[in-house]
C-alpha cells in the first residue's frame, strides 16, 4: 500500500509539475505579448502618432489578471489597433499693407486697361470714321545734272574736281587742294573748277575773275575760253610745292606775242593771287622778263622766291602755256612733243 501511495503521489507530483510548467509557459508567452504591445506603443509615440489600445485597464497584479483570464472563457475577438493621425494645417498669414497696396494697384490697372481696349474697339470698329483726305505727293525738285567738262588738251594721269561757293572762295579751296598729299607724285593732274551755286565748270575768263587776276581786254579774244588747268608734281620738289599752270588753244595767233610783251611790266603783279597759292614770299628782284630756249622752243619767265617759282609763258604750235615754275614749262614742252 505504501508503495502504491508513493507511486500515486509521485505521479500526482509529476502531473502538478507539468501543469505548473504549462501554466508558467503560458504566463511567459502572455507576458511577452503584453510587453511587445507596450514596446510597439512607445515606438508609435516617438513617431508622432497616437495609439489607442481598446482593452480593459489592469487593476490587479499580472498573476491575478492571468488567472482571471484562465477562468473566464476567452472570447475569440481580434483586437485591432487603431492609429489616429492628427493633421496640422497652418493658418493663412494675413497680407501686409504693402502687399494690399500692390494688389489694389494691379487690379485698378487691369480694369483701366480693359476699359481702354473696349473704348478703342468701339472707336475703330463701331464709330463711323471720317475718310482721310488724299495727300498730294510732294513735288520732288529734279536734281540738276552734273556739268559736262570740255575735253582736256593734254593727257593726264588723273582728274580732280575743286568746288567752291559763297561759303568758301576759290582761292581758299585751291590752297587746301594744293596741300593734299595725294597729289604727290610725278606728272600732270587735270583740275576742274566747279561753281556749286551755278553748277558750272569755270572757263578761263571766269577762273581769272574769281581769282581777281587782271587780264588785258584784248587778250580774251586771242585764246579759247575752254582751257585746261593742271597741277604739276615734281619728284625733286619739296612737300607742298605742287605747281599750277594752264594751257589754252590759240584763236588769233597774229600779234599775240606783241600783246604778251606789252603785258609783261604788270604781269607779275596781275598774277599775284595766283602766285600766292604756290607760296610766293616776295616780289622778284628782276625788273624784266628773261627768255630761255629748250629743244628749239622759246619761253619767257620772271623768278621770285621760293626756289623754282615764278611766272612763265610760252607758245608752242597752236597752244599758249602758262606755268608757275620753269620745270613745269619744260615738262609741258615734252608732253606736247609726246616725250613725257
Amino acid at each position: 500500500m505504501n508503495n502504491n501511495e508513493e507511486m500515486e503521489n509521485k505521479e500526482y507530483t509529476r502531473e502538478e509539475e507539468e501543469k505548473n510548467k504549462k501554466i508558467e509557459t503560458e504566463k511567459a508567452e502572455k507576458r511577452k505579448k503584453f510587453l511587445e504591445k507596450i514596446r510597439l506603443r512607445s515606438e508609435n509615440k516617438q513617431e508622432g502618432e497616437k495609439e489607442t489600445i481598446f482593452e480593459k485597464p489592469v487593476e490587479k497584479s499580472e498573476e491575478i489578471w492571468f488567472k482571471q483570464k484562465e477562468e473566464k472563457p476567452e472570447k475569440k475577438e481580434n483586437v485591432s489597433l487603431k492609429t489616429v493621425k492628427e493633421v496640422y494645417r497652418p493658418l493663412p498669414i494675413a497680407p501686409s499693407p504693402k502687399q494690399k497696396f500692390y494688389v489694389r494697384a494691379l487690379t485698378i490697372a487691369i480694369i483701366v486697361a480693359l476699359f481702354g481696349l473696349i473704348a478703342s474697339f468701339w472707336y475703330w470698329h463701331i464709330e463711323p470714321q471720317d475718310e482721310p483726305e488724299p495727300t498730294q505727293p510732294e513735288e520732288q525738285t529734279p536734281q540738276e545734272p552734273e556739268p559736262i567738262a570740255p575735253p582736256s588738251l593734254i593727257s593726264t594721269s588723273e582728274e580732280k574736281m575743286v568746288e567752291f561757293d559763297a561759303s568758301q572762295t576759290l582761292s581758299s579751296a585751291l590752297y587746301s587742294f594744293l596741300l593734299r598729299k595725294d597729289l604727290s607724285g610725278y606728272g600732270f593732274i587735270r583740275v576742274l573748277i566747279k561753281d556749286r551755286e551755278k553748277n558750272t565748270i569755270l572757263g578761263f575768263a571766269e577762273f581769272c575773275k574769281e581769282l581777281e587776276v587782271q587780264i588785258p581786254e584784248n587778250f580774251y579774244n586771242k585764246i579759247d575760253n575752254d582751257f585746261t588747268l593742271f597741277v604739276y608734281s615734281s619728284p625733286y620738289a619739296s612737300e607742298g610745292s605742287n605747281r599750277l599752270g594752264f594751257i589754252a588753244k590759240i584763236n588769233e595767233k597774229e600779234n599775240l606775242s606783241k600783246v604778251l610783251r606789252n603785258w609783261e611790266p604788270t604781269m607779275e603783279k596781275d598774277f599775284e593771287n595766283f602766285s600766292i597759292l604756290m607760296g610766293k614770299l616776295k616780289p622778284s628782284s628782276n625788273l624784266h622778263f628773261k627768255e630761255a630756249k629748250y629743244k628749239n622752243e622759246y619761253f619767257r619767265y620772271i623768278s621770285f622766291p621760293p626756289k623754282n617759282s615764278g611766272v612763265c609763258y610760252g607758245i608752242m604750235d597752236d597752244y599758249l602755256i602758262f606755268t608757275s615754275s620753269g620745270e613745269s614749262m619744260l615738262r609741258m614742252f615734252d608732253k606736247l612733243k609726246g616725250e613725257f
